[in-house]
């Protein structure tokens, strides 16, 4: 699910404009918009009037839409969120407002005609929203039934919590309980909670207390096992005892302990080392992360500084998001994420991403709650782009006349896309050195055979030496692969449909 798919189908449609136009660098045909959209070029005028008038609320003079006959350009001062558009229409979505109701009143007694008259639609629009609405919640195995969630705990517990987080939803509530835990949890386990784990955990919290009073809804017999293999840890123990001792049943004392732990482990809430130290029993997403964790470290020749706590930390909640949780919440919307996914994929990472989840302990256990191969392909891509230092690094060497009038800007832009893609090592170009690579803008007969390949910079723009380099790159990234275990033999990169 993406934070859009709350908008209408129109609303939907001018968000991804905007940030169409946003990753083109503000600057992009009408011709193009249309093919990508698979849309008229009326339509995408009617929109882009519409947008332009979106724009001056949200943003009044701070973000325009210059509209030429053939082009558009988006000019914007560089603070400026270009999110607080899409929260701006999230805030009037009938299909949150619904989410929002049903969840805050799903232990009153709810019906179509009280709906109605709290949103002033009819009877049909509101069975339609519902339609829709249920439409988003299957990936996540929950529904809207009778007006009332309908569900496992945990997942509608994950939904909210997902939900609340990416659209920064206050709840307007404190936990109670959430400052005696935070005392306990530092008096008996020496773990002291920040400011940000404190509101994470204080939202659980809220959500979990309030589902838990929807007498309805149920808890898998795929968690109540996960109970039964965690009960003798000492972490999970405590917690149980914790809210036993403030007057919880032991049924709800253990749900919340579990829950607790399962966050613990899928988000970024407490530290990687005090992680370590609570050591839960699950063990499939455990060994699933130590699988994932050695083939990085098989490939990689990196230090500490590049495989540090925090990118273990990163894994280890991916491992455990996935098997605790169905569904997808995505933090940023789709256009952003395929840029994303464009942007750093190249042959070797996209390779040892299929590598890793052929190998994937999730797919080689009979459980209910399988991997979202969409979702890991793209963590365990952002993660491989923090790390350095591959056995099949590219050494390149750059030979350049500082003369050459283009060059120098083109050559930034060119090295920062080069570090972001790829696994390379660059240095000025030195005859007694041996390259898999030379970029240069000199005549090749100037320099040493001492190179597999070389580029010459043109003087075509830096998007079309770019695409070339990157085409080349993967060449080379394939070679040193190739007849190894990492090599799939992709042929395109994956992207989010």
């Amino acid at each position: 699910m993406f934070r859009e798919d709350l908008l209408e189908k129109h609303e939907k449609l001018q968000f991804n404009i905007l940030k169409k136009i946003f990753i083109t660098n503000g600057n992009v045909t009408k011709e193009y918009l249309c093919k990508f959209f698979n849309i008229s070029l009326p339509t995408l005028r009617s929109n882009l009037n519409k947008l332009s008038y979106l724009l001056e609320i949200v943003y009044y003079e701070d973000v325009k839409l210059i509209i030429s006959r053939e082009k558009i350009i988006l000019k914007y001062n560089k603070q400026v969120n270009l999110d607080s558009i899409l929260f701006y229409l999230i805030n009037n979505s009938l299909k949150l407002k619904l989410l929002k109701y049903i969840y805050f009143n799903n232990f009153n007694d709810i019906n179509g005609i009280k709906l109605c008259k709290e949103f002033s639609i009819s009877l049909s629009t509101l069975n339609r929203k519902i339609v829709e609405c249920n439409y988003i919640l299957k990936e996540f195995n929950i529904s809207i039934k009778n007006y009332k969630l309908n569900g496992c705990i945990m997942q509608i517990t994950y939904f909210y919590y997902s939900l609340f987080t990416n659209l920064n939803i206050n709840l307007y509530f404190k936990s109670q309980i959430l400052c005696k835990l935070s005392l306990y949890l530092e008096k008996y386990f020496n773990i002291s909670l920040d400011k940000i784990s404190e509101y994470k955990l204080q939202n659980l919290l809220i959500i979990l207390d309030n589902i838990v009073k929807q007498k309805h809804n149920y808890l898998t017999a795929f968690h109540k096992n996960n109970i039964k293999l965690i009960k003798k840890n000492d972490f999970f123990y405590n917690l149980v005892c914790f809210f036993n001792k403030n007057n919880f049943s032991l049924k709800k004392s253990e749900l919340f302990s579990y829950s607790i732990l399962t966050f613990i482990y899928s988000y970024e809430i407490l530290n990687y080392k005090t992680i370590k130290k609570i050591n839960c029993t699950i063990h499939i997403p455990n060994n699933n992360y130590k699988v994932i964790l050695k083939n990085i470290k098989s490939i990689y020749t990196c230090s500490t500084i590049f495989l540090n706590d925090k990118i273990k930390l990163n894994l280890l909640n991916l491992c455990h998001k996935q098997y605790f949780f169905k569904g997808v919440f995505y933090s940023n919307d789709k256009i952003i994420i395929n840029y994303y996914i464009e942007k750093f994929s190249s042959y070797f990472r996209v390779n040892f991403i299929e590598m890793t989840i052929k190998n994937n302990l999730f797919l080689k256990n009979n459980t209910k709650f399988l991997l979202d191969e969409d979702y890991f392909r793209i963590c365990i891509l952002l993660i491989l782009v923090n790390i350095k230092k591959t056995k099949f690094q590219i050494y390149i060497g750059l030979a350049y006349n500082n003369d050459f009038f283009n060059l120098l800007p083109n050559m930034k832009n060119t090295l920062n896309f080069l570090y972001e893609k790829f696994d390379v090592f660059l240095e000025e170009y030195n005859y007694n050195s041996q390259y898999d690579l030379v970029i240069t803008n000199l005549n090749y007969n100037f320099l040493s055979k001492n190179y597999n390949y070389i580029y010459l910079i043109t003087n075509l723009g830096i998007e079309h030496d770019i695409y070339n380099l990157s085409t080349l790159l993967n060449k080379i990234e394939r070679n040193k692969i190739k007849e190894t275990i990492y090599d799939f033999n992709i042929t395109k990169y994956f992207k989010l449909n």
